[in-house]
């Protein structure tokens, strides 16, 4: 992955850890961000305001060279695991239809914390 010149384990570095117990949970809490190039956050960020399903104490954070990540509060996680199945009207309209389109891609798991808070 692409960190434009940090170090990955530098200081100003942001690490990103997945949940690993089951897909979009960690410790049974649904967990994940929907990632996007730069042209659809704000159409992302307005679709999860929404239904209050974008967590806003976790800053849009870089996910690689082409796409940042915005964190999801566990009731949108879940519906955004479910999407493609009978959930998939709990979604907003933009955003499932980026989402189909392959514009943007749910990451089911994504969690992001800062490097202080990373294990070493």
């Amino acid at each position: 992955a692409c960190l434009r010149g940090r170090r990955v384990h530098g200081a100003k570095c942001l690490a990103v850890l997945a949940g690993s117990s089951m897909p979009g949970a960690a410790s049974g809490v649904a967990v994940g961000a929907v990632v996007a190039p730069k042209r659809h956050l704000q159409t992302v960020i307005k679709a999860l305001d929404e239904r209050q399903w974008r967590k806003k104490r976790t800053k849009v954070h870089e996910y690689d060279c082409e796409h940042l990540a915005v964190a999801v509060a566990p009731e949108g996680a879940r519906a955004l695991d479910a999407f493609g199945s009978d959930a998939e009207s709990l979604v907003p309209a933009p955003l499932a239809a980026l989402l189909r389109d392959g514009a943007v891609r749910w990451a089911t798991g994504h969690r992001h914390v800062s490097a202080a808070a990373a294990p070493s």
